[in-house]
């Protein structure tokens, strides 16, 4: 008697806490924004505010918690935009009852390096465990192009003898949300003229490991630059710019050109003993 007394209890008290969520109402219940990769767009769900308004038509006051799903890519569903980005202000609240309103602020930040597509998913007002109301959510990333370059160093520095080959690897990365085609040649330029001594040139290469480079996807390039023989001893410098798409970043390159040496290179110290000089000596290389 005491087990259907207690079941009967607890299904009054579930039946309330259903009453009661479906007090809840949202207004509106949905809504779309559209931004760029890295942007921060407030979702301006009722057009004066970036705002939804969340309203207790029950009796009694109600204390809600709100909290965002994963926005998931409805053309590539293994893409995703992640609840951590999405921020509810305020995420836990009390409504009065009989029409009590609670103002809610949406605001997501855009990632880079997701392709350009919609993301969609809900956002669950609870009460309690139960879910009062949910809010759909829909986020456009536009089509952008973004590189961004990992350098070893700045600016990117090499160092050479003369009669040499020296190599230097650094990254592009696709931060953007579209797809680039990125070539050996045509996305790196420089002056030429700056890596010359009036006679000789200093030449570049640029290998790329990857050429189509997806949404959030690094490749390597491996410069190699050929230093001749007899070419004056000096630094080189220019910009070179790398382009992929519409977007290009420029970055420093330094070649340091030291005097050939022998095939091991410098080895070891180098000390010189003078025994017993006089003054006014002088001495000649060799001697």
């Amino acid at each position: 008697m005491n087990k259907f007394i207690i079941s009967i209890f607890t299904i009054l008290l579930f039946g309330l806490a259903l009453v009661s969520a479906q007090n809840i109402v949202v207004t509106p219940n949905a809504d779309t924004a559209s931004g760029n990769p890295g942007q921060s767009r407030f979702v301006d769900s009722d057009l004066n505010g970036n705002t939804f308004i969340v309203r207790n038509g029950g009796n009694t006051s109600a204390d809600l918690t709100i909290r965002a799903n994963d926005l998931i890519g409805r053309s590539d569903a293994t893409k995703r935009i992640l609840a951590n980005r999405i921020t509810i202000n305020p995420s836990f609240f009390t409504v009065n009852g009989n029409n009590g309103t609670q103002t809610v602020n949406i605001t997501v930040n855009i990632p880079k390096g997701l392709p350009a597509q919609s993301y969609a998913g809900t956002i669950e007002i609870k009460e309690g465990t139960v879910i009062a109301a949910t809010f759909n959510l829909t986020i456009n990333i536009n089509p952008v192009d973004d590189i961004t370059l990992t350098l070893p160093s700045s600016p990117l520095l090499i160092v050479g003898q003369e009669n040499e080959q020296k190599n230097i690897t650094f990254q592009i990365v696709n931060d953007g949300s579209t797809q680039l085609t990125l070539d050996d040649v045509a996305s790196f330029s420089f002056l030429q003229s700056t890596f010359s001594d009036g006679r000789r040139d200093i030449t570049l290469n640029f290998d790329i490991v990857t050429e189509s480079l997806a949404p959030g996807a690094t490749t390597n390039v491996n410069l190699r630059a050929t230093i001749p023989a007899n070419i004056e001893i000096d630094t080189y410098t220019s910009n070179v710019t790398v382009r992929g798409g519409t977007d290009s970043v420029s970055f420093i390159l330094e070649v340091q050109v030291h005097p050939e040496l022998c095939e091991n290179g410098p080895v070891g110290d180098l000390t010189a003993t003078i025994e017993d000089p006089n003054d006014g000596d002088n001495f000649a290389p060799s001697e």
